[in-house]
């Protein structure tokens, strides 16, 4: 077993914090399956065995596999300086911006993540080589931030997008995705533990540890947001730095003369990551994201209308509304935000389908904090409203991607996708409230592991521009959560 010990990072500008040490045994430290067991979480089958090998099916052994698929090496890419994007691209009509990129920050961050849990699985250290990759991806396309005046500052956020030719878009575009860089920087952390301390990227002379620390200072002075509503409480989210000021105080009552600057996004209510933040630099900030996010969403679930305890893609905080402190957005104020109506933004769709799989990860990994009664009741209502939805024969194949807050399939949507009914099934390992619980666990465990991941269609047909990376990566991702083996970085 590895030696721990606490390792005094002061000269890394972060404070005392529990990492892995350097020993004699080689990394990886945490090498996958980890199997870790968590207070109030049930894995949905016993057997680790079977539990690894359908993880490494998805991953590289089957057909369609995820690295196979969208792991793809940069226009730069060498072996001394490795560099990769998770590959997206997609002719959806719905986001022609994305019909000239390769990838997002996004996809980096999740590929960054599965690297760094997936490490040893290979046992030539290629997980590293792609961890790596994907960072000096994102480290190529940091983004300028907008403030104030039409002025653009330097940053080390990443570009949301990188285009053909892995070339930034116009100054008008640029901007960040606050979820990818939480995503980088709590896979940098993870990093530091995996591989040790004091490693660097390949060819790279900063620590993982440097670089996380950057992420989180930029995030804090650029995304962090927080508000005194007329209920006299404090609410605490990030946004997104582009279009507007993002790094003030925002102390309300105010008149919302831009939107966009309090349009809040379940994508981002990343609370397992912002308890690590806050554990790894000691900023109380963290500690106060991590609690508001489950606070709105205990807050959006209680609105009228809201019958089905789900929470929408985009929520506007309105301070100047008495009681109504958060409220859907109006069609007016997403069309001046720029959020299409096509995109389904009052509804429970593909900004919110993640949530179930993040809270659980947060519930798992640090269970005993004071948030995590609330959120346990908030997790239970979303899950009884979708045990609703499987019925008695718990069947996920019931479950469309997408429903509106009165609890009906939103109209258009006529297909389902494995990126809505895998965090459904992680989040039955939690210990609900629901009766039927373990056929609910079971039965979710069957459907995603017996999925097809869709891969890339064009290795193989040549054909449509479109592939399947966001349902498979949120499912390989939804089953390392369920088994164990996203593994707690606090631990």
């Amino acid at each position: 077993v590895p030696i721990r010990k606490n390792q005094n990072l002061t000269a890394y500008g972060i404070k005392e914090f529990e990492v892995w040490a350097e020993t004699s045994i080689d990394p990886p430290y945490k090498p996958f399956p980890q199997n870790e067991v968590f207070t109030g979480v049930t894995k949905p089958i016993t057997n680790t065995t079977t539990m690894r090998d359908e993880i490494l099916k998805k991953y590289k052994n089957g057909t369609d596999n995820w690295i196979a698929s969208f792991m793809k090496p940069g226009d730069t890419h060498t072996s001394s300086h490795p560099s990769y994007y998770v590959k997206q691209r997609t002719i959806d009509p719905a986001i022609p911006e994305m019909h000239n990129s390769k990838a997002t920050s996004e996809g980096i961050g999740y590929g960054m993540i599965i690297s760094v849990l997936m490490a040893g699985s290979y046992g030539t250290g290629m997980e590293k080589d792609y961890f790596d990759g994907l960072w000096r991806m994102s480290s190529k396309h940091y983004c300028k931030v907008e403030y104030p005046n039409n002025t653009y500052n330097d940053s080390v956020l990443m570009h949301w997008r990188v285009d053909d030719g892995e070339g930034l878009p116009s100054i008008k575009d640029y901007g960040n995705a606050t979820d990818g860089d939480s995503d980088i920087a709590y896979a940098l952390i993870l990093a530091s533990q995996q591989w040790g301390v004091n490693a660097t990227p390949k060819g790279e002379t900063k620590t993982y540890l440097q670089l996380a620390n950057e992420i989180l200072d930029d995030l804090l002075k650029w995304s962090y947001i927080y508000a005194q509503a007329s209920d006299g409480k404090m609410y605490y989210w990030l946004n997104d730095c582009s279009e507007s000021p993002r790094g003030e105080a925002r102390i309300s009552p105010q008149p919302i003369t831009d939107p966009w600057v309090w349009l809040i996004r379940p994508s981002d209510w990343l609370a397992d990551h912002y308890d690590l933040f806050y554990r790894v630099t000691g900023d109380i900030k963290w500690k106060n994201v991590r609690d508001g996010v489950v606070d709105i969403m205990r807050y959006i679930q209680g609105i009228s209308g809201n019958t089905s305890n789900l929470v929408p893609d985009f929520i506007l905080f309105d301070p100047a509304q008495g009681e109504k402190i958060f409220r859907l957005a109006t069609d007016e104020e997403l069309t001046i935000s720029e959020i299409s109506m096509e995109s389904n933004p009052h509804d429970y769709y593909y900004n919110s389908c993640r949530l179930p799989f993040r809270m659980t990860l947060a519930y798992a990994h640090y269970f005993n904090t004071d948030s995590s009664t609330v959120l346990m009741d908030s997790m239970n209502k979303i899950m009884k409203f979708f045990k609703g939805i499987v019925g008695s024969g718990n069947n996920y194949n019931n479950i469309y991607a997408g429903y509106t807050l009165s609890g009906i399939k939103i109209p258009s949507v006529t297909w389902k996708d494995i990126a809505f009914q895998s965090p459904i099934a992680t989040a039955t390992t939690l210990q609900l409230g629901i009766s039927d619980l373990s056929g609910f666990r079971t039965n979710g465990w069957l459907f995603v592991t017996n999925y097809k991941p869709e891969g890339d269609p064009t290795l193989t047909t040549g054909g449509t521009e479109y592939n399947g990376y966001y349902g498979d990566t949120i499912n390989l991702m939804c089953l390392l959560a369920s088994t164990g083996n996203w593994w707690d970085p606090g631990k």
